[in-house]
């Protein structure tokens, strides 16, 4: 990871792990493979207490697709309590991706 970073931390940001992963990098994996269980830990403790239909991600990091999500659906499926039931949350990308909060706001004053 630092190599990516070009030997200042200034240039790591949230895609530099995933880089590093993908590239074979066994410290950028084990980045992303906590970043992705602490993501799952929390979004399983909203669908334990809620069981929402949907949960979407948003933000810059989920430009990762399935490499970020596959994992985290499959630890919310290890670790959720509805695991019987026939309705189950579904995980899935916002589709309006860093956009979605001026469109909001857009939609609001509309």
């Amino acid at each position: 990871m630092w190599e990516l970073c070009n030997g200042d931390i200034e240039n790591a940001g949230g895609r530099t792990a995933f880089d590093g992963m993908r590239l074979g990098d066994e410290c950028a994996t084990k980045v992303c493979n906590t970043y992705m269980e602490y993501i799952a830990m929390g979004t399983v403790n909203l669908v334990n207490i809620f069981q929402p239909e949907l949960i979407c991600f948003g933000g810059g990091i989920c430009n990762e697709g399935e490499t970020l999500l596959g994992p985290i659906r499959e630890l919310i499926k290890k670790w959720r309590y509805s695991k019987y039931q026939d309705k189950q949350t579904e995980i899935c990308r916002a589709t309006l991706g860093n956009d979605a909060g001026i469109i909001g706001a857009a939609l609001v004053h509309y």
